[in-house]
This record gives C-alpha cells, structure tokens and sequence, in this order.
C-alpha cells in the first residue's frame, strides 16, 4: 500500500467527492441508490458517523458506523485490493476511536455472498451477521 492513509469524518464540502467515487457497480454492491446523485451524496455523508477513507489528499472509499456498532464499509472500485479498508477498519475499531463514536464494538451485515466483505470483517475482528 502506497501513500499516507487518514479516516476522517465526511462533510459537506465532500459531497462531490464522495459522488464521483461511488460508481453504479458500487452503489448495486452496496445497496445505495443508482445512479448515486449528489443529493444522495449529502444524505450519505449525513447519516450515522459517515467517514471518509483518504489517501494522500484523495477520496478512496467510506465507513458508515451506527450508534448500534453496525459498521458498512465501501471502496472505489479503482482503489480495491489495496488493503486501506481493512487499514481504515483496524484504525476505528480501536479504544479510543470507539470511545469517540460510543461504541462498545463494530459489526456488520454481510450477505454470504460477499466473499471480500467477509474476509474484510474477518481479518478486522468485526462480529458478521449474515442477511439474505
């Protein structure tokens, strides 16, 4: 992995970003709206503790982290296979990230289809609850 990784919350002034970077196939994979507008782009960046994956100065994917612990995660699909989500993970679900988001542990939904979100969440120590 190349380049300086930082995990920090989603703004406003993210919105276009967070647009470009959601693709048709990555809004189907993870269940958000397609086409993604930028209006859905604000929603997004709203909701939850939305925040951005970014490395050296650019957007490469987002975890949503609800006050439950459930985790989603997503990556630009020309960022995959790099390693910064399962670095982005490791990163929040420290003490003192969880402290901050008050939450006693990170889990997520993951249909037993997604073999890369499973092994994500794996290698991560979230607790998988499998939807169909």
């Amino acid at each position: 992995m190349a380049g300086k990784l930082l995990v920090t919350r989603l703004l406003g002034k993210d919105a276009q970003s967070i647009q470009q970077l959601i693709d048709d196939e990555t809004a189907v994979l993870t269940s958000l709206a397609s086409p993604f507008t930028l209006q859905d782009a604000y929603v997004f960046i709203g909701l939850y503790n939305t925040l951005g994956i970014w490395v050296d100065d650019e957007l490469v994917g987002a975890l949503e982290i609800k006050s439950s612990g459930e985790t989603a995660y997503l990556i630009g699909k020309e960022h995959r296979g790099k390693g910064y989500c399962t670095q982005a993970i490791r990163a929040v679900n420290g003490n003192i990230f969880k402290k901050l988001l008050k939450v006693k542990k990170l889990w997520c939904l993951i249909h037993p289809d997604n073999e890369v979100s499973i092994r994500i969440a794996e290698k991560c120590g979230l607790e998988i609850v499998y939807v169909k």
